[in-house]
């Protein structure tokens, strides 16, 4: 009968994920059994996968077996099924091997070999941790699936630390796999979390100022709602840190006397490389090899493998004059000139208008549809890369003059038939700088990307001067000359894939504050079909007449497939402003201080005259007191007898 595993590991010092998540542990280091399909591979048994391992159907005696490469200390493992609808394990044993050849089975009863069952997963999501209640030293784990639900599907992480943290009391020969009580292996490793912590099954109880954690079944100091009843699956035991799925914590917390709930000191585990499985590719023209090597069904996976460098973008890309073939502002007609051209690595040539760069910006006094911005573009969709033109279209981005578009994180889209109409209302802040509150009024242009700073420039910049810093190459095109990093570089991959890493964990040390003077639009969205059957051919007359690009569509529907129409104007001339006032300036702190020192001396002084009134109070008192008890003295009688 399979029995539940304790899921608190009382190894300390070795508590720590091996590398199956985070990627540590690489491709060819799991070995299964059998495999389902390629898109069930064991490459996908890492924990928290958006896939998962599945072994063949008729595989009696299916396994998955990983390779540490050398000797580690295990502490335990966490499985998972295989997601919503893919099944999961519901039972199942371990076996350790040296060599890889002679394996010996784990078993909790030291006096039989008879393997020990452990409960498995609930559900396909909810991971379960198992920790053993004897470490094992070994070089590989294999894990034997004994039971499984639907069609199975496994993830998992390995846990435990380095044999050469930890201090053994008997020392072994290394040739074996040997087993240690709690009393038996001291270690010391440094404990760590992948993400956001949410596995962390340790018994750190101290918060990184140095306070005590709360007891999680206990309100006393702080009353709360995260209780092992409500929370079964995340180990809240003792006052040990724990992180839960639904806070907003980044990493292992607990309750405190002192506030709500603190952080506390866990480090973050070495991050691996997510293996691409692009070995199948010849090299960067090999786009047969690129599909052939999706895990994906829709190819998102490698939209975003762009190679390109900034001259072949600017030759290859839709080019000025073959993608505006209207354009007015405030019903003038603009030009082709007042455009500046950019290259973006993954929608290509980028075309802004009132730029700034010429020392020209254009102001509107007028509102409504009628004025602003109109385009007439041209998308060229018979020009598309089937892998890269998934959306045919034109993105719209909407930023402040002399600033840095990025379309990947905030632009619209246009379709092709349509006219979209986009409607602007100004926001602008204006913050406090030092000591008031943390802005910068720098203006100057970003070295890598051209235009003026912003949090949003200044972010991606630091990022790429990371990469060109730390692995010689850029994901993005800059003003530099760089080399882009190449997928199918696997040094130049992982070292990107780390750099990313630690941006987005916040772990860059990029000095990025908010301006001191900032603008935003707040964008109103409409769309309507275009053109009309009437108006088509006076667009069809007009674009043929007047315009000078190529690939003109030269009936009613192929417009209707290549050409979009852009409106942008502002809705209101009013716009909002934020303030930032401070609540003290040096003249309100004075005067408050003034006012105050003129009350306590004012009362001071009182005191003082109150003092002495009551002095001569008392000694009026005592005065009187002594004059009544004079009065009231009589002289003595003498009485005589006759």
């Amino acid at each position: 009968m399979a029995q539940r595993a304790d899921v608190t590991n009382h190894f300390m010092g070795c508590n720590n994920p091996l590398g199956m998540e985070s990627g540590v542990i690489l491709r060819d280091q799991i070995q299964t059994s059998s495999i389902f399909d390629q898109k069930h591979s064991p490459n996908h048994a890492r924990l928290n996968s958006v896939s998962s391992w599945k072994m063949e159907e008729n595989d009696t005696m299916p396994w998955i077996q990983v390779d540490l490469l050398n000797l580690h200390m295990l502490a335990g493992v966490v499985i998972q099924g295989g997601g919503k609808d893919g099944g999961y394990v519901s039972s199942f044993s371990f076996s350790f091997s040296i060599d890889g050849d002679q394996w010996l089975p784990y078993t909790d009863d030291e006096t039989t070999h008879v393997p020990t069952l452990f409960v498995g997963n609930k559900d396909g999501n909810t991971p379960n941790h198992v920790y053993f209640s004897r470490a094992v030293a070994t070089r590989y784990v294999r894990l034997h699936p004994q039971s499984l639900k639907r069609t199975g599907g496994l993830r998992l992480e390995v846990v435990g630390c380095r044999s050469s943290s930890c201090t053994i009391a008997s020392k072994a020969n290394g040739k074996d796999v040997q087993f240690y009580h709690h009393h038996q292996a001291m270690c010391t490793e440094p404990e760590c979390i992948v993400g956001r912590g949410l596995n962390y099954r340790g018994k750190q109880n101290v918060t990184r100022s140095g306070r005590p954690c709360q007891k999680w079944n206990s309100h006393d100091p702080q009353h709360h709602c995260t209780t092992p009843s409500l929370y079964p699956d995340a180990d809240l035991s003792e006052n040990y840190c724990r992180n839960i799925p639904d806070h907003p914590s980044k990493a292992p917390w607990c309750f405190t006397g002192e506030q709500d709930w603190e952080y506390c000191h866990v480090e973050r585990c070495e991050v691996g490389c997510v293996d691409l499985k692009l070995n199948a590719v010849g090299g960067e023209n090999d786009w047969d090899g690129f599909l052939l090597s999706s895990n994906t069904d829709d190819y998102t996976d490698i939209t975003d493998f762009s190679m390109a460098t900034r001259e072949e973008i600017a030759e290859m890309g839709h080019q000025k004059e073959d993608l505006i073939l209207q354009c007015t502002f405030d019903k003038e007609r603009c030009s082709l000139d007042d455009f500046k051209v950019t290259q973006n690595a993954k929608y290509g040539n980028c075309f802004t208008f009132n730029h700034g760069e010429d020392d020209k910006v254009r102001t509107t006094t007028k509102v409504g549809a009628e004025f602003g911005l109109k385009l007439t573009l041209s998308i060229e969709s018979d020009e598309y890369v089937g892998l890269f033109g998934q959306d045919p279209g034109a993105k719209v981005t909407i930023h402040s003059v002399g600033s840095t578009p990025f379309p990947e994180g905030n632009a619209l889209n246009t379709k092709p038939g349509e006219s979209t109409f986009v409607g602007l209302k100004r926001s602008s802040v204006k913050r406090q700088p030092h000591p008031y509150g943390d802005c910068t009024s720098y203006q100057e242009r970003d070295e890598l990307y051209g235009g003026r700073y912003t949090y949003e420039t200044c972010q991606h910049s630091c990022l790429q001067a990371a990469l060109l810093d730390k692995c010689g190459c850029s994901d993005e095109l800059i003003t530099i000359n760089s080399t882009l990093c190449s997928v199918l570089n696997k040094t130049q991959e992982c070292c990107r894939q780390e750099v990313r890493k630690r941006h987005e964990d916040g772990n860059l040390l990029c000095n990025c504050r908010q301006s001191c003077e900032e603008d935003s639009y707040a964008l109103w969205l409409s769309s309507s079909l275009w053109p009309s059957d009437r108006y088509v051919w006076y667009v069809l007359d007009n674009i043929h007449t007047r315009s000078r690009a190529r690939n003109l569509p030269l009936s009613p529907n192929e417009l209707r497939q290549n050409l979009a129409r852009v409106h942008v104007y502002f809705r209101d001339l009013n716009y909002e402003l934020i303030n930032e006032n401070p609540t003290y300036t040096e003249e309100t702190l004075l005067s408050g201080l003034g006012g105050l020192l003129g009350l306590y001396v004012g009362l001071s002084v009182i005191t003082v005259f109150e003092f002495i009134n009551l002095v001569v109070d008392v000694v009026k008192v005592a005065c009187n007191k002594e004059r009544k008890d004079k009065g009231n003295m009589e002289p003595p009688v003498i009485m005589t007898g006759s």
